[in-house]
């Protein structure tokens, strides 16, 4: 801590600056929208730089400073799905066990499962708290396909497809949303580690994300039940689904830093990294070599933890 800021003033700094960048999203234009998704930065670097007491202020000064903007509602759901997930994240990458001499330093792979919780059930959270169901996500699908239909009259469909794209949207939104809101939360975490170091303000030693990032063992079972859960009807189905969501993007997540430590070395790693994202960003589905990749890392965890 080579600073003489107290960690609850760096931690208030950090919450204004959060909560600054999140209620910018209200414009809904692209700087916007990327201000909000680095909004989790201020916390994460205000808890590694000072330590957990500047991380939890940072978390009330922001909801504190929303709720003041923007009302209660806003808030909650800022402090459930960024707040909260990223100074608990960073606080277990602040753990370290010591003893003969040396330490030993909370993993990685134990702090990607936790954030990928914390990220499903602040999403369950923000779901109680607007009312979100069948009949709310039916809804919403039915108004998405006449907002299109508005906008552009091809996207209008009939009844009976509008009613198919309103159950598909029932699945999606709390799959997808947990899933992609895990992703913005782990590469602000990563950023977060790289600033924080750079600034002489972290302690932690520098992880190897391609060989340490990867889901341990007890994701496994978590990620079946989830997926399991998620095909009970109506609203009881969507909690696992959060859940599934978040822990699929874990995986993911996994799978890719597995595939940046295979192609290490390599001549040819640069166009297979390159072809890698651009297939997944351009088509999506190619994801699901890099699921099943996290899938059988944890699976051997499951061997060295036996």
């Amino acid at each position: 801590m080579n600073s003489n800021l107290t960690p609850i003033f760096a931690g208030a700094a950090a919450g204004l600056a959060a909560a600054l960048l999140s209620v910018g999203s209200v414009a809904q234009n692209a700087l916007s929208i990327t201000l909000f998704i680095l909004s989790p930065m201020p916390i994460m670097i205000a808890a590694l730089g000072w330590g957990p007491v500047a991380g939890f202020a940072s978390v009330a000064i922001c909801g504190l400073s929303i709720w003041q903007y923007a009302g209660v509602m806003p808030a909650l759901i800022i402090a459930a799905t960024t707040a909260v997930p990223s100074a608990i994240a960073t606080y277990l990458a602040g753990m370290a066990r010591h003893g003969d001499g040396r330490a030993e330093w909370y993993p990685l792979s134990s702090i990607l499962l936790t954030l990928t919780i914390c990220v499903a059930a602040g999403f369950v959270v923000v779901g109680f708290l607007i009312g979100f169901n069948e009949e709310y996500a039916r809804t919403l699908g039915v108004e998405m396909v006449k907002t299109l239909a508005e906008a552009d009259p091809q996207f209008a469909l009939n009844p009976a497809s509008t009613i198919a794209l309103a159950n598909m949207i029932v699945k999606v939104i709390p799959f997808l949303q947990p899933a992609s809101w895990t992703l913005v939360l782990v590469l602000n975490f990563w950023g977060a580690l790289h600033i924080a170091r750079r600034s002489g303000l972290l302690q932690r030693p520098t992880d190897d994300f391609p060989t340490s990032l990867s889901m341990p063992w007890l994701a496994l079972p978590l990620f079946t039940l989830a997926v399991a859960g998620s095909f009970l009807s109506g609203s009881p189905g969507l909690i696992p689904l959060c859940f599934a969501g978040a822990l699929a993007m874990g995986f993911t997540i996994a799978g890719f830093a597995k595939f940046h430590a295979i192609t290490r070395g390599k001549s040819w790693r640069t166009a297979a990294l390159s072809m890698g994202y651009f297939t997944v960003l351009t088509i999506g589905f190619p994801a699901l070599f890099f699921l099943f990749a996290g899938l059988f890392a944890a699976s051997k965890n499951t061997a060295k933890s036996g």
